[in-house]
Formats: structure tokens, sequence, C-alpha cells
């Protein structure tokens, strides 16, 4: 799982700021400037019932400013690999019920600063039960406050939080095993002033393992 946090600390860093290999979703087009104003909460989203979106390997997609009342499903197309992951990227978006990416490796979802989850969980989806150090699990990045849940292997990373909480279990970032920096790689966790807090877990061999690591971004 070390291998697999590799790509989502680099993503974490280097995509928040870049705009480059984006593909933008569409915003409905034809209805009167009246509708428009219609379809609008007081915060400016569009309001969208229940939805579904899909993420495609090899890109990245954006979302911005839309408020989902049912729980969004990320979806995703093509076949994703380590190198070429599919990543899904909200912005200005409100979940009043959750989203669930429905994917078994190599996706990524991110939940920007400007987004609220105000019900329901972040959630992963995956039939992928067995893995290892080595496999680029499904993830989900969250820069808010959010509870997140998968029944199977994934990864959560939650930003500025003291605390995550993933199907029920409160993990503790004070407590995390490891740490990781660029100097000295993934090592036992060092004193040190860190604000991403990552968990991963996966069956292992029909081990159920659990990894906790925090980065200083």
């Amino acid at each position: 799982m070390k291998k697999a946090l590799t790509l989502i600390l680099i993503l974490a860093m280097v995509l928040a700021f870049s705009a480059c290999g984006k593909k933008e979703q569409a915003q409905p087009s034809g209805p009167s400037f009246e509708e428009i104003l219609n379809s609008l909460d007081e915060n400016g989203r569009f309001v969208d019932g229940k939805a579904e979106i899909s993420a495609t390997a090899g890109e990245e997609t954006v979302v911005r400013s839309n408020s989902y009342t049912e729980d969004l499903i990320v979806t995703v197309s093509g076949t994703p690999t380590p190198t070429n992951p599919a990543i899904i990227r909200f912005i200005n978006c409100e979940f009043k019920n959750g989203m669930t990416l429905k994917a078994d490796a190599n996706a990524i979802v991110i939940v920007e600063s400007d987004c609220v989850v105000s019900g329901g969980e972040l959630k992963v989806d995956s039939k992928l039960k067995e893995a290892t150090d080595d496999t680029e699990l499904c993830k989900i990045i969250s820069m808010v406050p959010a509870n997140f849940a998968s029944d199977n292997a994934a990864g959560f990373m939650i930003y500025d939080s003291d605390t995550l909480v993933l199907n029920g279990t409160t993990f503790t970032r004070d407590y995390a095993e490891y740490s990781y920096s660029e100097a000295d790689g993934y090592v036992k966790k060092v004193p040190g002033e860190y604000n991403m807090f990552y968990v991963a877990q996966w069956w292992e061999n029909g081990v159920w393992k659990t990894f906790t690591c925090v980065q200083a971004v």
C-alpha cells in the first residue's frame, strides 16, 4: 500500500492547482435565463437530483457548482491503470446525501475545499477484496469534513482534520503508524506537523489490513 499511496500524495500536491489535461463537465444547454435561475440553490449551485457521472481512464474530469440532493454515483469508463488513472475533481459542489465511487482500482475522487458534504458519506463501492502493498486502490481525497465508507479495499485521505471516520470507526491522526516525506519516504511516524491523513484498508491472504499515514503538504 505504500507504493499505492505514492500516487495519491503526488496528486494531492501537484494536481491540485494544475489545469492541464482536464475535461470540464458540460453544463446543460438550452434553458432560458429564468429557468437557470430557478435551478440554482441559495449558494448559486445547480440543483441536481439523483445523478450519475462517469470518469474516464487517463483523464481528469472537473465538475463545478452542482448541488446533489441524492447519492451521487461516480462510475469509470475505459480501463484505468496506475499510470493512467481515472480522476474526477469536484469544485464548489454540495453532497446532501453522499457520493459513491463505483470502481475497483486506479480511480481517484478529489473533493475540493470549497465543497460541502452536508449529508451521507463518501463511499467506495469496490469488488476488489484481495490486494497487496502494490495495488493502486480506489481513493477519495476530501479537503473538507466528511465521513467515509467501504466494504472492501479502498483508501481515503482527509485534509486538516485530527480524525478520519471510516465505516463508523474513528482513526486519529496522532496515532498514525507511518509518516511520509520526499526526503525520507515512508518511515515509522516521526514527530512533526502534519495536515494530510490517509487511511487504507484491504484484504490480503484473507487478513484484513489497515494502513495509516500522515504527510505535511
